[in-house]
């Protein structure tokens, strides 16, 4: 048994890391645009530094209490397994970060999308309003 665990080949791949990290139903297809777009920022956002990243891939006492009563191969697959998940269960919660800081930039993008509509909105508003102005202006002074 222990040469046959020892044999197993497991190809990793990007595809299969990125397809474990999130389920289907919540993973994000989203295509990048080419031009540039400007985000500004009113709010003081401190760079992440390699101190606050933290990878804690350390086997939990709960698992090593579980690995006392197994055989050697058996030992090693469950402390290597839970390294994986803890190392998954990171992945998972820095692409979740990664969606929400896109779908934020995507609601500032579209908000700052429908603020430049309604500056056009007005300057056009207040161009038409001058021409009306400036034709009343007109009359007015035609008559008298």
């Amino acid at each position: 048994m222990s040469e046959e665990a020892q044999n197993i080949d497991v190809e990793i791949t990007e595809e299969k890391i990125e397809k474990a990290a999130l389920p289907e139903n919540r993973r994000v297809e989203e295509e990048v645009q080419e031009n540039p777009v400007e985000v500004e920022i009113n709010q003081e956002v401190a760079p992440v530094s390699e101190d606050q990243i933290k990878e804690d891939f350390e086997v939990s006492p709960k698992v090593e209490e579980k690995a006392k009563d197994q055989s050697d191969v058996e030992k090693r697959a469950t402390l290597a397994q839970n390294r994986i998940n803890k190392a998954v269960a990171q992945a998972k919660e820095f692409q979740r970060r990664e969606l929400m800081a896109v779908q934020y930039a995507n609601e500032l993008k579209e908000q700052n999308q429908q603020l430049r509509q309604s500056q056009k909105t007005f300057n056009l508003a207040t161009e038409m309003s001058l021409t009306i102005e400036l034709n009343l202006n007109l009359v007015y002074q035609n008559k008298h």
